[in-house]
Order: C-alpha cells, then sequence, then structure tokens
C-alpha cells in the first residue's frame, strides 16, 4: 500500500523468481523502509502504471525486458529516462541475461553502443573520475571482488564501478549513461554482493533517501 508523502521505486520483475526476495532481502527491506516500492511483474501492469506514474527510479531486476513481447515496455523506459528518470538494471539482470539479450537490449532498445564484455572474478572498485552524478559511495566499498558480468563500450567518466587494475577501454562492472535528462545505469553482479547493494543505493539517484 502506498504511503502519503513517500515517492515510489518500481521493480520491474517480468520474469520474476522467488530467489529474487531471499536473495537480496536486505536491500529490499531498506527500499521499503525509506519508498514505497512498486513491483511491475507483467507486461499489462507494468504499462499501466508507467502510463499513470512517474516513479523516482524503476530497477529492471531480471531478464524479461528483453523479451520481444516487452519491446513497449523498453520504450515506455526509455522515454521515461529522457524525461529525467533513472533506470536501474540491476539485482539478478547480469548473471539472467545473455550476451545477445543484453547487446539487442541497449543498441536497439536505448541506442547505446554498450555490448556485453564477459564474465569475470575481478578486484574492483569506484572510479574517482565517473561523471555520473550519484551519490556518496560507502568508505568499505572502497574495494572488493567479485564476479562480475562487464560491460564494454562505455565510455570512461560513464564507468562507475572498474577492475583495480583498469586502463583505457577496459569493460566496467557498473556504468552509466544519460539520456536526455535521465540516466540509464547498469550493475553487472553475478551474485548478491552486500558491498555492492550499497554501491547500487549511492549510484540509483536515492541520495533524497538517507
Amino acid at each position: 500500500m502506498a504511503t502519503k508523502g513517500r515517492q515510489d521505486i518500481a521493480l520491474l520483475c517480468l520474469a520474476y523468481r522467488e530467489s529474487l526476495d531471499i536473495d537480496y532481502e536486505p536491500l529490499i527491506s531498506e527500499m521499503s523502509r525509506k519508498c514505497n516500492l512498486v513491483r511491475l511483474p507483467s507486461t499489462g501492469i507494468a504499462l499501466r502504471y508507467l502510463a499513470n506514474h512517474t516513479p523516482k527510479s524503476i530497477v529492471v531486476t531480471d531478464e524479461g525486458i528483453s523479451d520481444p513481447a516487452n519491446q513497449g515496455v523498453v520504450k515506455k523506459l526509455k522515454a521515461y529516462i529522457q524525461n529525467g528518470g533513472w533506470v536501474i538494471f540491476a539485482l539478478d539482470f547480469a548473471r539472467s541475461t545473455t550476451a545477445d539479450q543484453f547487446n539487442k537490449l541497449f543498441s536497439q532498445g536505448f541506442g547505446t553502443p554498450w555490448e556485453y564484455g564477459g564474465r569475470s572474478q575481478i578486484t574492483c572498485g569506484f572510479n574517482q573520475q565517473c561523471a555520473i552524478p550519484i551519490g556518496r559511495v560507502p568508505v568499505s566499498a572502497s574495494s572488493y571482488n567479485l564476479e562480475a558480468h562487464l560491460v564494454k563500450n562505455a565510455a570512461p567518466v560513464e564507468q562507475i564501478v572498474v577492475p583495480m587494475e583498469s586502463v583505457e577501454s577496459c569493460p566496467a562492472v557498473v556504468a552509466g549513461k544519460q539520456l536526455g535528462k535521465g540516466y540509464l545505469i547498469y550493475c553487472g553482479n553475478d551474485s548478491v554482493e552486500v558491498d555492492l547493494d550499497m554501491v547500487i543505493l549511492s549510484v540509483c539517484n536515492w541520495q533524497w533517501l538517507s
């Protein structure tokens, strides 16, 4: 039930699995505590909600958005971003999406040069040169080791979390891109990462939640 005076964050979970709520319980509980958490579990519900509401952020949780049947939802997301919204591809999205689905979604759906950069076990950290207007990154998350699905072709200023041995044109773990007045964010964690969850809270335009 929506709470008056609190803004919405929408979870777009078009291929919902019960494990989502189990694996990400701390993160989802924190989001629920500070905002109206709205779940969009089907194409019809998502289209109706987006036609009548403007949430603070939308979190795409899985590969369901890449289904050709959901092209209408992708168009709504792109328009939402261009009008100032933040769409974050996170939680189970990276590990449940194939390379082909990834490439088609970000090129055809959002018009970015981003491509799937492979899966790797890496030590990574926050990119101090990142130009995305994110919140404060926790000190405890200065570096961490994780299994990640990387993104290629993100400009250096779009790379939020990068391999510690990063060089120019190196794939990123977390990246963001401005589209119109809003931002598209990708988080490539392969499994639940407590430290990276905190980074997600920082990069998703949720500074207003604190």
